[in-house]
């Protein structure tokens, strides 16, 4: 059968089919699902009635805009406009892969059945990024601490190394206090130097 006469004779049960009862969502359950960027999930809704006959389940985004439609748990059809990425599943789910965060949003499944009507379920699906933290960071985080212990290392090994040679600076320019010469005072070697250069020249000078 041709795709697009079966998207329409599914089209025309799903608008004409009787709704024998008023819709309520009690008797469905739909949970919230929370899936990364890039990953798949698989939206299903559970009917909790097992005395009703399923005769068609559709999706849509909780407004006009449907999705997919099933009249069996492994017969139906994705709409051309998300086929690329949406199929069917199993227990009349749908699978959504390669998410992205624009597909966060409400998702409705309609169950139509017979005699009992029409059920709606609602569920939430939250695409998340990915974690920013990935290993590379950590590896990034890691050098950069490693980094700053060796030059914090370094600058605590130099500053002691100053401070430990000034202090050696300091006692050597020092005062002494045993076996100096009294300052401003020449040394006694130097001063019998001094008075011997100084006979010489006289006693040059007088043979002179």
């Amino acid at each position: 059968m041709n795709p697009y006469l079966r998207l329409f004779a599914l089209q025309v049960m799903f608008f004409l089919f009787p709704f024998t009862g008023a819709e309520v969502e009690t008797f469905l359950r739909a949970e919230n699902i929370s899936a990364m960027v890039g990953s798949s999930v698989t939206l299903k809704c559970h009917l909790l009635r097992s005395d009703t006959t399923i005769t068609q389940v559709s999706w849509n985004f909780c407004n006009q805009v449907y999705i997919a439609f099933q009249i069996s748990d492994t017969e139906g059809i994705v709409l051309q406009d998300f086929s690329e990425r949406v199929t069917l599943a199993k227990d009349y789910g749908i699978t959504i892969s390669q998410l992205n965060r624009n597909d966060s949003g409400n998702y409705c499944c309609i169950y139509n059945t017979f005699p009992h009507g029409s059920f709606t379920g609602k569920i939430f699906l939250q695409v998340l990024s990915k974690d920013p933290r990935t290993q590379d960071y950590y590896v990034w985080v890691g050098s950069g601490l490693g980094i700053l212990l060796v030059v914090a290392a370094v600058g605590a090994g130099g500053f002691y190394y100053k401070k430990k040679t000034s202090k050696i600076f300091y006692s050597n320019s020092g005062p002494k206090t045993s076996g100096a010469n009294p300052p401003n005072m020449a040394s006694p070697a130097l001063m019998t130097s001094s008075d011997e250069t100084s006979e010489y020249f006289n006693v040059v000078l007088y043979h002179m």
